[in-house]
């Protein structure tokens, strides 16, 4: 992975692809969270190559901050890879083309950054809430775990990928996404990235981070929820898990989504 040192605090990965139905509410919150914080953030776009009117869409939102990569891509994770190889901040932070960053991390962002800033954290982990395409109404909220992480884990939890924020440098330590994983690499990473670091570099935090969109690349039909949860199958085979214990983690897993 690139190794290039980080000059800013942030860095904001967006990656895109045949979105320009969803990519202007994300690119507005965007813009009102890094208001004033120019000179620390950074907004990448990784288009696809986007048949569409995404780079339109982009064009119109032109900032000092944001700069647009346009090129074929093996997939979103490989695309996430790329962004995090020209991302030149200490942390990263992926936010679909689809998500919206939440009110309640735009106001409270002076706090957030100035927590960021600490430079303590490797991982941050903050609160999403899900929301319906077609009609806009929240439908789910999810929280990080009140439980010790490692109990949690055990307990079938696992990270968002969108509220979460993670230091470059374990993310370069970590060689990034794994593509072996279509569908879970994001989950992958992260589990990955809370096993390789000492409880006292992750941080909750007690903010609203991201409105998530239902129905995107990770989840909706149950073709996809089954995909999703044969490749946790195999990460966690893949992370020294046994097979009990790994088979067990699933099942936890989705009685927690049916309890959501």
């Amino acid at each position: 992975m690139d190794t290039t040192e980080s000059i800013l605090l942030l860095t904001i990965i967006t990656v895109a692809y045949n979105s320009d139905r969803t990519i202007e509410p994300t690119l507005k919150s965007i813009d009102l969270f890094i208001d004033q914080y120019e000179g620390q953030i950074e907004h990448l776009i990784i288009d696809g190559g986007s048949k569409d009117q995404t780079l339109q869409v982009v064009d119109k939102y032109k900032k000092p901050y944001r700069i647009v990569y346009s090129s074929r891509d093996k997939g979103i994770f490989d695309a996430m890879n790329k962004g995090a190889s020209h991302s030149m901040g200490e942390y990263l932070w992926f936010i679909n083309s689809d998500d919206i960053v939440h009110q309640d991390i735009i106001t409270h962002r002076t706090e957030f950054l100035t927590l960021l800033d600490s430079r303590i954290y490797d991982i941050l982990f903050g609160a999403i809430e899900m929301f319906d395409n077609s009609t806009m109404r929240i439908t789910r909220r999810w929280n990080p775990s009140r439980y010790k992480l490692s109990t949690a884990i055990n307990l079938g939890w696992t990270p968002s990928h969108p509220g979460s924020i993670i230091r470059k440098q374990l993310f370069n330590q970590l060689d990034g996404f794994n593509l072996t994983y279509e569908r879970s690499a994001d989950m992958d990473l992260l589990l990955r990235a809370i096993d390789s670091t000492h409880h006292s570099k992750i941080r909750i935090v007690n903010n609203k981070m991201i409105l998530f969109r239902l129905g995107g690349a990770s989840n909706g039909s149950i073709k996809k929820i089954v995909k999703n949860n044969i490749e946790f199958y195999k990460f966690r085979r893949a992370s020294g898990y046994g097979i009990i214990r790994s088979l067990l983690f699933i099942l936890l897993k989705l009685f927690r989504k049916l309890l959501q």
